[in-house]
């Protein structure tokens, strides 16, 4: 009832407007309380308001994790013995350095990366050292030895003819993958395609989200 009397007390004060200030509070921090006590006009009877608010918030950053805004990107690099070859279809490219330039045969080497956990492919990218002057050339990104939609290309008569991108327009078109799975990229190159050899070398990158 006491606590009922004081809040009409209150209530009727502010209606009046006119209220004598008798006493007054401002906390500060994650736990404000601000309080006023104030006497009725032309009585001895006081009043008071109480007004209460808290805020909580929580950071817990686990040691030996990047916790980063839109996911933590890694590019992983593949080169087909540093040179571009003719006619190859579907062909997957090794990781950088896995291969030696005397080893030129197409699909040798460590050709694919297992993912440590879940993630997204986000982005694949093609690069060459000297530009494609005749027919074109394809990088995509594979999953499970599964090509996946996203594919750069450059080319003779294209927008680019050295360096090219493709990435997810959307988050929900990003390629999602699970721990385990095995992400790389695979070439297409037309039969006509040139310079090629030891004249123009290749790598192709494929950029995935944890």
């Amino acid at each position: 009832m006491q606590r009922a009397t004081s809040f009409l007390i209150a209530a009727v004060c502010l209606a009046l407007g006119s209220s004598a200030l008798a006493a007054e509070h401002q906390g500060s921090g994650v736990g404000d309380v601000r309080a006023q006590q104030f006497f009725l006009p032309g009585t001895n009877t006081l009043g008071s308001t109480i007004h209460g608010s808290r805020t909580v918030m929580g950071l817990r950053l686990p040691q030996g994790f990047v916790v980063a805004t839109g996911g933590y990107k890694i590019a992983l690099t593949y080169s087909h013995s540093s040179q571009l070859a003719y006619g190859s279809t579907n062909v997957e490219i090794p990781v950088a350095g896995s291969v030696i330039q005397a080893q030129a045969a197409l699909g040798s080497g460590v050709l694919y990366q297992r993912m440590p956990s879940e993630g997204t492919i986000l982005a694949v990218s093609i690069s060459a050292r000297a530009a494609v002057t005749t027919a074109a050339a394809h990088a995509q990104a594979t999953l499970n030895g599964v090509g996946i939609p996203l594919r750069a290309v450059i080319g003779a008569g294209l927008a680019q003819t050295r360096f090219n991108s493709a990435t997810a327009s959307t988050i929900n078109q990003e390629q999602r993958f699970v721990a385990g799975d095995r992400v790389g990229c695979q070439l297409t190159t037309d039969a006509t395609i040139a310079p090629v050899g030891i004249n123009n070398d290749i790598i192709c990158t494929v950029t995935v989200r944890y």
